[in-house]
């Protein structure tokens, strides 16, 4: 079995979260499962993740985000070198208010996701909805090497 790496203090852990800005959020309900990559922000204040998501009332997305129970976000690095480090948070997922949009949740996601730039989110073709996933539980690990924390 390969190495499983060790794991990472939750300092750490929380640091690598919110300097990464992109990842895999997985949805699920029953036996229908889902994982959509995405950019966000992490509020280490608030310990929660805000996503601006593109929805549509028909697809399947839109019914695993309003049916998941326990949602997680993985993200990781892995370099040319071999080193590596993962995240996984894990939390509930819930739609945001507009209240907090605009205290702080749009400038969350703003300031640290990856390719969201406010001008390219704007597409009046799609309904964008605001999320956070209210991060319970973090778990991560390394390769045991220093951490570069990219």
């Amino acid at each position: 079995m390969g190495d499983v790496g060790e794991q990472i203090s939750g300092e750490m852990a929380q640091r690598l979260l919110e300097r990464r800005g992109h990842g895999v959020l997985s949805l699920a309900s029953g036996d229908d499962s889902y994982g959509i990559p995405i950019s966000y922000g992490y509020d280490p204040e608030h310990r929660r993740c805000v996503m601006h998501l593109v929805v549509d009332d028909d697809s399947r997305k839109e019914k695993l985000l309003r049916a998941s129970g326990t949602t997680t976000l993985t993200t990781y690095v892995f370099r040319d070198d071999g080193t590596w480090e993962s995240v996984i948070a894990e939390g509930s997922l819930r739609e945001l208010s507009d209240a907090e949009v605009a205290d702080g949740g749009a400038a969350v996601f703003f300031n640290q996701a990856v390719s969201a730039l406010p001008d390219t989110r704007r597409n009046d073709a799609f309904e964008t909805v605001w999320y956070a996933l209210d991060v319970d539980r973090i778990t991560a690990r390394c390769d045991g090497k220093d951490l570069a924390l990219v």
